[in-house]
């Protein structure tokens, strides 16, 4: 299963946590920053890790952004995981 591990962070946490997961699921999974994304980036992609901080009670602007901008069904067929860390 082909998976990406996408994150923001502010202080380098969420990224350790994401190359960690990256880590355990072997050589099928890519780590990225959504600061580096294209949403091309998803075409053959079954997993989807997203990872963030949590900023106000909500994911960073970025994240937030990223998580908005999909149309209706365009995840159909993927697995997704949402990782918000405080």
């Amino acid at each position: 299963m082909k998976t990406l591990v996408l994150f923001d962070s502010n202080l380098g946490n969420t990224k350790k946590i994401a190359e960690t997961i990256a880590g355990e699921l072997g050589n099928s999974a890519e780590v990225k920053s959504i600061a580096d994304f294209d949403k091309q980036q998803l075409n053959g992609i079954d997993f989807l890790i997203v990872g963030s901080p949590i900023i106000g009670w909500k994911p960073t602007e970025k994240m937030q952004g990223f998580l908005n901008g999909f149309k209706v069904g365009e995840l159909n067929g993927k697995k997704l995981l949402l990782l918000i860390r405080g």
